[in-house]
């Protein structure tokens, strides 16, 4: 019995060594057929523009903010002679921070003695200015600064569906006032609102701008909202805001919506004749495909986002997440700033399939005529490209964006891993006009 058992155990031990060889044979053959036979779709290798890395021309490049934690989703605006930035300490939720710049390139200390409620924001904030008009449609010098922030259900926190919430300066940014929500659980049914607000539009009635801005937002569910900002005067002249209750924006396309995953929505009016202003009467809206199996969309509004187009796709050179324009007066010309997200294909051992390949922090240069261009059958692409910003962190996480161009000058802020020793994604800004990078 003895001798069984010592040939039984020595049975085993062979066993378990040639199953260790074939583990180890698997292993130093089929991983390196499968990585040897992977394939990705280059992110450029479907452009028809040229690219342009501006950190090799004379575009100014500053850091706003790096540390060892995560840092993302700013926005921006400019105001009396400085520029706000605003973005949270996390990805979409978190402390809301402040840093201010009276040139776009040198950035101060993050701003103390901020709103108590923007501690713990539920998503990432969105900055604009209102400029408030007269009974006559012209514009006079009252203004406000408005920030707003959503607050969606963050599956694996405490936070709930419940709305969005704002913020109101009307003293140029030095002062805001405490969030106050709006259709969130003390409304009943809370609305899960995603990035709000993407877009904020004034509005114009019979031909005319009106003190009416109309803000999107999305859900969960790919629905896109609409939902309208107006105000009135308390009795000491402070600014009372009312936003209507959210209804859907693409009534008629809701076929659409899911089979893009349309959502971040961006409007940009189309300008005046002369084009010094944007003051015309088409709405041009850029929007994400979320499923990245398509590109990006573009659709039209004639009558003040009423009703739209049936949304149309756009070339890789305008393809990704996050659209924001600003347009140069001077040039007559617009940057569309967007992280870069292409519908890329895997290819390998075990078959293939879609993988979403990017470049980074991307910005297409071109002019309203371009874009209006996607309302016919022969659509022009644009002028260049501009690198903004190579990403280094390998998931697609960066470009997110505020901008903004004053005499000609462009200023945009966004994050992402732009060096190879960034372990996280940190802020950085960028100033140019269009003749230092073309």
């Amino acid at each position: 019995m003895g001798r069984e058992k010592c040939k039984t155990k020595k049975n085993l031990i062979l066993t378990a060594v040639i199953l260790g060889i074939l583990a180890c044979l698997s292993v130093i053959i089929i991983v390196p057929i499968y990585y040897l036979t992977y394939q990705t779709t280059d992110p450029f290798e479907s452009f028809d523009l040229s690219v342009v890395d501006i950190e090799k021309t004379n575009a100014i490049y500053s850091v706003v903010e790096k540390s060892n934690k995560y840092l993302a989703h700013p926005d921006l605006v400019y105001k009396d002679g400085k520029y706000i930035t605003m973005y949270v300490l996390g990805h979409g939720k978190g402390q809301i921070i402040t840093k201010i710049s009276g040139n776009g390139v040198n950035w101060g200390d993050r701003v103390q003695d901020t709103p108590k409620t923007w501690e713990k924001s539920q998503e990432t904030p969105t900055l604009y200015e209102l400029k408030f008009v007269d009974e006559n449609g012209e514009f006079t010098q009252k203004s406000a600064l408005i920030m707003i922030s959503g607050c969606p259900k963050w599956p694996g926190t405490t936070y709930k569906a419940d709305g969005f919430q704002f913020s109101i300066s009307e003293d140029g940014g030095a002062n805001w006032t405490e969030f106050e929500k709006c259709y969130g659980r003390a409304w009943g049914d809370a609305y899960d609102c995603i990035v709000a607000m993407s877009s904020l539009t004034q509005i114009k009635e019979n031909g005319r701008f009106v003190n009416k801005w109309m803000g999107t937002f999305h859900d969960r569910s790919f629905i896109n909202y609409k939902t309208y900002l107006t105000f009135e005067e308390s009795y000491d002249g402070k600014l009372i805001a009312h936003w209507t209750k959210p209804e859907k924006l693409f009534d008629n396309h809701r076929e659409d919506e899911l089979k893009y995953n349309i959502c971040e929505v961006e409007i940009i009016r189309t300008p005046s004749e002369d084009g010094s202003a944007l003051t015309g009467n088409t709405l041009i809206l850029l929007a994400r495909a979320n499923k990245h199996e398509t590109g990006s969309l573009i659709l039209f509004s004639n009558d003040e986002g009423e009703t739209w187009s049936k949304p149309r796709e756009l070339p890789a050179e305008l393809t990704g997440d996050r659209h924001k324009a600003e347009y140069d007066p001077i040039s007559k010309k617009l940057i569309v700033s967007f992280r870069q997200v292409w519908h890329g294909m895997y290819k390998n051992a075990f078959g293939q399939g879609p993988k979403a390949v990017g470049a980074g922090w991307l910005g297409w240069v071109g002019t309203f005529e371009d874009l209006l261009s996607y309302r016919t059958e022969s659509p022009t692409i644009g002028e260049k490209v501009l690198l903004l910003g190579k990403d280094y962190g390998g998931k697609i996480d960066c470009g997110y964006s505020g901008t903004a161009c004053v005499d000609g000058r462009f200023t945009l802020v966004a994050y992402g891993q732009f060096d190879k020793d960034a372990k996280v994604p940190y802020i950085r800004s960028v100033s140019f006009a269009l003749s230092d990078v073309l």
